[in-house]
């Protein structure tokens, strides 16, 4: 199974995904905001980073870019509920034309989002 190192400042939903990922066996490591989570990754070498976009100190996209430029990780998942004045769908778009390998809308589909994770964990 693989590491995973999972970011996202709201609380709650950062233990949803990591019940989702535990129950498959999945290691998981935490931050809450993306100054900490690119510290951690840089530190832990995890599998794959999931990633919110709307962040305090370091949003999702700075996140998104470090990994892909640094290698710190195979991939990475980014998640967005959407900003206060727009969707998270432009969002999730630029996500992934800065190399993330995948991006959901929250709220994500379990066992799509555990699919993604496999499949990079895998790569």
């Amino acid at each position: 199974m693989a590491v995973v190192l999972l970011v996202d400042d709201d609380d709650t939903y950062r233990c949803i995904l990591r019940r989702w990922l535990v129950s498959k066996g999945h290691e998981v490591i935490e931050a809450s905001n993306g100054r900490i989570g690119i510290e951690q990754c840089h530190k832990s070498h995890p599998d794959v980073v999931v990633t919110d976009v709307f962040m305090p100190e370091a949003d999702g996209l700075e996140m998104s870019m470090d990994v892909v430029a640094s290698h710190c990780a195979k991939g990475v998942i980014v998640l967005s509920g959407g900003g206060k004045t727009m969707t998270g769908g432009c969002f999730l778009e630029y996500a992934k034309g800065l190399g993330a390998n995948e991006a959901f809308q929250k709220p994500v589909d379990k066992e799509r989002f555990l699919a993604a994770v496999a499949s990079i964990a895998e790569s």
